[in-house]
């Protein structure tokens, strides 16, 4: 093979090597819109880990109308796990095309002691069963130097969503759980009961 062929091989594999080796160096260097976007995903985790360390909040089931015209209202209960002071900001998020009837859409939580649960809501029309739509409640603000954030969602066709099976679902076990307790709590407390299902003469010693 004449030389002149040789080195242009050479040359061909040397600079497809250049080409492949800075390619693969550039793809793994985290450019900065990737930086800024684990930034943001990871400061939303940990603003909404710090709220759910601080408080809880659940949907509280209310009447949603059946046609757009009828006035539906939507519920949210906050429950603090622990004590915290006034300061934090809630805001009610609506479709476009709801109308609010009554309630505060933003505001500010007054303080909380520890287990202590308040209750918000909103009555709006052209939020109703016709049509699936969402309203959504979110409390943000900062505590310690710690940002808090979270939020939940509300449809306008609750049946429809996973949240309100689970939500049924835990309420059936609670029901439950409660009849066995009140159940038990009357037997140990009625000593006629008790009396009755002992027979001295059946007993074998």
């Amino acid at each position: 093979m004449p030389i002149n062929n040789l080195l242009k091989s050479a040359a061909v594999i040397v600079f497809g090597g250049v080409i492949g080796f800075s390619a693969v160096k550039y793809a793994k260097q985290p450019t900065e819109s990737n930086r800024q976007l684990a930034s943001v995903t990871y400061s939303k985790l940990a603003s909404e880990q710090f709220a759910k360390n601080l408080f809880q909040v659940a949907l509280v089931p209310d009447e949603i109308s059946a046609t757009a015209d009828q006035t539906s209202t939507v519920k949210v209960s906050v429950k603090a796990l622990k004590a915290f002071p006034k300061g934090l900001k809630f805001k009610w998020n609506l479709p476009e095309s709801a109308k609010l009837v009554s309630g505060d859409l933003v505001g500010e939580l007054d303080d909380f002691a520890a287990d202590q649960q308040k209750e918000f809501s909103i009555q709006l029309t052209h939020f109703s069963k016709a049509e699936k739509t969402f309203v959504s409640f979110e409390i943000t603000g900062q505590l310690d130097g710690k940002q808090i954030r979270r939020d939940i969602l509300a449809s306008s066709r609750p049946e429809d969503s996973f949240e309100y099976v689970v939500q049924k679902i835990e309420q059936q076990r609670q029901q439950a759980s409660d009849s066995n307790s009140k159940d038990n709590l009357q037997k140990t407390s009625n000593p006629k009961k008790l009396k009755s299902a002992f027979d001295p003469n059946k007993a074998q010693f």
